[in-house]
């Protein structure tokens, strides 16, 4: 298959749901098979960048010297990672061909900024934003990732809330957004499997 251009593939889906190790099994598949491709996880690990501090800060805030911070400010710090890995590096990387695939989206930003108590017009405003930056580059597709029941080692409090935002969320989402939900319940294989039938019947379809 030969790459399908200038493509968005993004993956959501709440914590424990298996997300990351799959949308990096689909990056490594569409590498195997020759594409230009690039991934990349929000708020981001790479050292050095500011992805990797606001990480170290949201899962680590004592070593950063921080006790609190505010659900709105948290919030605030994510959408500006993002922001500068999608100025920095994603969108040039677009612009050039190459295909994203992308772990979380500004949907991350929403969800948790709701659910953990996040003032509602500034999520609206920092989602604007965010789309903003974004500009005409949207997902050729959004794999939204559901499971019965997290795979994190212990029980999230919120699990539920999340997974019920995130199925409000894609309830309004999927009249401009094309969104597959995949079923990750069996095995990543099996997961795998599927977004691979959606990813060549995308191809097909942008080669008619």
């Amino acid at each position: 298959m030969e790459n399908m251009g200038t493509n968005l593939f993004v993956f959501e889906g709440p914590d424990g749901v298996g997300k990351t190790s799959i949308s990096k099994m689909f990056s490594s598949y569409l590498k195997s098979i020759g594409v230009a491709c690039s991934y990349y996880s929000f708020p981001g690990d790479c050292s050095g960048t500011l992805g990797k501090h606001v990480y170290d800060i949201h899962h680590q805030m004592g070593d950063a010297g921080i006790t609190t911070i505010n659900p709105t400010s948290l919030q605030l710090l994510h959408v500006a990672s993002h922001i500068d890995a999608i100025e920095s590096d994603i969108l040039p990387a677009l612009r050039s061909g190459q295909t994203i695939v992308l772990d979380r989206f500004w949907w991350s930003t929403a969800i948790y900024g709701s659910v953990f108590g996040a003032n509602p017009e500034s999520l609206r405003k920092m989602v604007e934003i965010e789309e903003m930056h974004w500009g005409d580059h949207h997902p050729m597709c959004v794999f939204y990732l559901k499971r019965r029941s997290t795979l994190e080692p212990s029980p999230m409090a919120h699990w539920g809330k999340l997974v019920e935002a995130y199925d409000c969320l894609v309830g309004r989402e999927v009249t401009r957004t094309r969104i597959e939900v995949i079923n990750n319940d069996k095995s990543p294989e099996a997961a795998l499997k599927r977004i691979l039938e959606v990813y060549k019947r995308l191809a097909k379809e942008s080669h008619d």
